[in-house]
């Protein structure tokens, strides 16, 4: 059963390495609306793999949606209705969840990216001194 970052990572593959480039350059400069952009410091030299792995990271379950978009607006249009329908499916099946674990890439070097930031609790705020 594939999951949402195999469907992610098998569309990138799918792009020749001009357009990978240009599909970063839109997360980083031109995602959709709503969609935080992804830091430079996430896709600096980032292949494949990271890429998924940092779209995942920010944008959970809507990396989907997010990557689709993008892949219309780079001309790609067959590559966003293949994952779309894909992901889809994957839909129909209650059991899929996005994996959390990263993918395994050849890089020693992991993006170091976080997701959007939470507020910060009433515990969380406290200094320890009461």
């Amino acid at each position: 059963m594939a999951t949402v970052k195999v469907l992610l990572l098998e569309t990138l593959e799918d792009l020749l390495q001009k357009e990978l480039k240009t599909f970063q350059f839109r997360l980083l400069n031109d995602v959709p609306d709503g969609f935080p952009p992804i830091p430079v410091s996430c896709l600096e030299d980032a292949d494949r793999q990271e890429t998924v792995n940092v779209m995942v990271q920010k944008y959970n379950q809507q990396a989907v949606e997010v990557a689709t978009k993008i892949l219309g607006n780079i001309g790609r249009n067959d590559l966003a209705q293949t994952l779309a329908k894909r992901s889809s499916e994957l839909k129909g099946d209650a059991s899929v969840v996005v994996e959390t674990t990263q993918i395994a890439t050849t890089s020693p070097i992991e993006p170091q990216c976080s997701p959007l930031p939470q507020p910060p609790t009433d515990r969380s705020a406290r200094t320890g001194t009461d």
